[in-house]
């Protein structure tokens, strides 16, 4: 570390011998070096942090570890065990992959996929890409599927077709955009046509992603547009 000299001030004395004043200058300019080095730190670690919370704050984000057990109903049922809240006059990007399956009930019926929650929008675009198979651990076959969109998130899209098999699979990777008008949940859910006498399960694994954009109301853009 190099201190500046003082102009006002002598530093060496009779013999070369530091004055005290030359003491108390250099031992003021460590203690004021020591302590612009501590605030630097400090603001070092201020600003990590509130990048830290701003990325936590843009990027959401749910994997579910275990199956979540649904229910032999006719009533909406959650993808996952727990909801989000989303922040009004926003826009969102999102992403969405999750499979239900079951080994019991031949009761023929068809899987609607949606969102709930209480959260209002402006618009909203969903890509979703939808297919069901029957077996015991089979892998897709006998598709029966949905490929195609949607701009409302309530829309209970039907992604199956009549299974009537006690083993069933359905499948689901949806993306796309909505813009938030009143702040609430958003809440990934599906609907039984009929009750299969079987309850699906959703498979381990299951994910939920969102992205903040920006502020709704205008087109959202990265880099250099024109």
């Amino acid at each position: 570390m190099v201190l500046p000299l003082r102009t006002d001030i002598a530093y060496s004395g009779a013999g070369g011998k530091l004055t005290q004043a030359g003491v108390e200058a250099i031992q003021g300019q460590f203690n004021a070096q020591a302590a612009t080095s501590a605030a630097t730190a400090a603001q070092v670690a201020t600003n990590t942090a509130d990048i830290t919370t701003l990325q936590a704050a843009s990027d959401l984000f749910y994997r579910s570890d275990a199956a979540l057990a649904g229910a032999n109903v006719t009533t909406a049922q959650d993808v996952f065990a727990e909801d989000v809240t989303l922040t009004a006059s926003t826009v969102y990007e999102y992403e969405l992959a999750y499979s239900l399956v079951k080994t019991a009930g031949a009761t023929g019926h068809n899987v609607r996929v949606f969102f709930g929650g209480t959260a209002t929008f402006n618009n909203a675009y969903r890509s979703l890409l939808g297919t069901s198979a029957v077996g015991a651990g089979v892998f897709l076959t006998g598709v029966v599927g949905a490929l195609g969109y949607t701009a409302t998130m309530s829309d209970n899209v039907n992604i199956s077709g009549t299974l009537s098999n006690a083993n069933s699979m359905v499948h689901l990777v949806e993306r796309g955009t909505f813009s938030v008008n009143v702040a609430g949940t958003v809440i990934p859910q599906y609907i039984l046509s009929a009750a299969p006498g079987g309850a699906y399960s959703v498979s381990a694994g299951a994910i939920f992603k969102l992205r903040r954009l920006g502020a709704s109301g205008a087109d959202v853009s990265f880099g250099p547009w024109a």
